[in-house]
């Protein structure tokens, strides 16, 4: 199910899509944010991206790897991208429903591959333990930019939205995926 406000030739930060699963997950789920905990994405917050992408040109991890980040402001992560352009490639424009982070030092981030995958802050819970909240979903970046920010689909203009389709109650019908050319649907 995509997010009814996502045009892909817009680029409009609504890079959202849900998939069911047919059998449960294992996995340990993340919190989704919220407006209780929506000062997780304050500027200077650190983040952790968790992906299966690629460490250098054509070398894909064959298991998952996290990497710690910062959050940054939309209008420096925006200037820093621009500021590499191709020539060819259109300027990025960042929109209020996405955020930005970047490694402190350069030498990590997204990479091809970790496209849709989550972007989590580890918060105290009230029992003095820890759990990880997601607050961005991997939408894009320079190619090749290590040194350069990412940029997320912010989740929680769209927690009501992921919430209704989880629990069966979209509010409007769903746009399904269609197949991209060389994409396996399984």
């Amino acid at each position: 199910c995509v997010h009814p406000e996502w045009q892909p030739d817009v680029g409009n930060g609504y890079d959202l899509a849900l998939l069911r699963l047919s059998t449960p997950s294992k996995a340990q789920l993340a919190t989704l944010i919220d407006n209780a905990t929506a000062s997780l994405e304050k500027v200077g917050n650190p983040a952790t991206l968790v992906g299966f992408g690629f460490e250098c040109p054509g070398y894909s991890k064959d298991a998952h790897y996290t990497d710690a980040l910062t959050i940054i402001d939309r209008g420096d992560c925006q200037r820093l991208l621009n500021a590499d352009l191709h020539p060819i490639q259109p300027p990025w424009n960042i929109s209020t429903v996405e955020l930005c982070s970047r490694d402190a030092v350069g030498h990590s981030g997204a990479a091809v591959g970790d496209s849709g995958g989550p972007l989590l802050h580890r918060a105290k819970t009230s029992g003095g333990g820890s759990e990880y909240v997601q607050v961005g979903v991997v939408h894009g970046g320079q190619a090749e930019g290590i040194g350069l920010p990412d940029v997320y689909t912010r989740v929680l203009p769209a927690a009501e939205w992921v919430h209704q389709v989880a629990s069966g109650h979209e509010p409007l019908p769903c746009k399904r995926l269609l197949p991209l050319p060389g994409a396996i649907l399984v």
